[in-house]
């Protein structure tokens, strides 16, 4: 198989693995503590829900075999609470999906007898590791409007609904399509992206390792992914059809829009298939 067909299939197994894990979690935790309830304007309840954003490689639909996948839980409303089960405690609709997450990421995650489904990285999500492992809809719409940089704005690109609510996942990633896509040519972006590229450059530290690592080095995967990304982050506002996740696709659609000479989408994309193999 083609390096397109087994990353996407690839991509496809950690989905459903981690939309099982959605459920079985969700069940466990809804018998803890009963139905997570949203009340809206008009005091009308409905169940809220969760949807599981797929970033990086996941979201590009092209993991390798050792990948582990970049993921961000947010949910619909803060507003309600659970209606108490086996324990007869109602907690806060933001505790109760926090529990959520964390239960998704250990039951694919943890390292049994049979080893581990897929190692899970947080780290994308609104303030790293030092924020809450889930985020309702208008807290994540009040970040990157206020405090989103420039490096989560090229990281959202790939985002991608995989598990849980892929709906609201659709709708989450359409309110924050102003701040990833800028309607206006965006050239700070381009400079961004350089002191981005110097800084993996400075954490490499020896030469050698700058030559020879396949994703971080000199000519490396990275160096492929963020001349598309600055590519796309300039133009799509004004392209909607640039708005797009996999990293080979671009390339294509780059040529069409005259952005890069076919010689050019041919050379990066045989390289980028070339890297990625050897990564495998």
């Amino acid at each position: 198989a083609e390096l397109e067909e087994v990353t996407a299939e690839l991509s496809g197994l950690a989905a459903t693995c981690l939309q099982r894990a959605y459920e079985v979690c969700g069940r466990q935790l809804q018998d803890e503590y009963g139905l997570p309830l949203e009340t809206d304007e008009d005091g009308q309840q409905q169940t809220a829900e969760m949807t599981i954003l797929g970033m990086g490689k996941f979201g590009g639909n092209e993991l390798n075999f050792s990948s582990d996948i970049d993921l961000i839980y947010c949910y619909s409303s803060t507003n309600g609470e659970t209606t108490g089960g086996s324990r007869g405690e109602k907690i806060s609709l933001h505790r109760y999906f926090v529990k959520l997450a964390e239960l998704i990421s250990r039951a694919l995650h943890q390292v049994t007898e049979d080893g581990f489904v897929f190692r899970v990285d947080t780290r994308l999500r609104p303030d790293g590791n030092s924020g809450d492992l889930a985020i309702s809809m208008q807290a994540a719409e009040t970040y990157y409007e206020s405090w989103g940089q420039s490096w989560e704005r090229a990281a959202m690109i790939k985002a991608l609904p995989v598990a849980g609510s892929i709906p609201l996942g659709v709708e989450l990633l359409q309110r924050l399509k102003p701040f990833i896509y800028r309607r206006y040519l965006d050239f700070g972006m381009i400079e961004d992206i350089k002191l981005m590229k110097q800084k993996i450059n400075a954490s490499l530290g020896r030469e050698q390792e700058g030559q020879r690592n396949l994703k971080l080095g000199r000519g490396g995967i990275r160096e492929i992914e963020f001349f598309i990304q600055a590519l796309q982050l300039v133009n799509a506002g004004t392209r909607p059809q640039l708005q797009y996740r996999n990293p080979l696709r671009m390339l294509q659609l780059l040529q069409q829009e005259g952005l890069i000479a076919a010689e050019e989408q041919q050379l990066l994309s045989d390289a980028y298939r070339f890297l990625r193999t050897v990564e495998h």
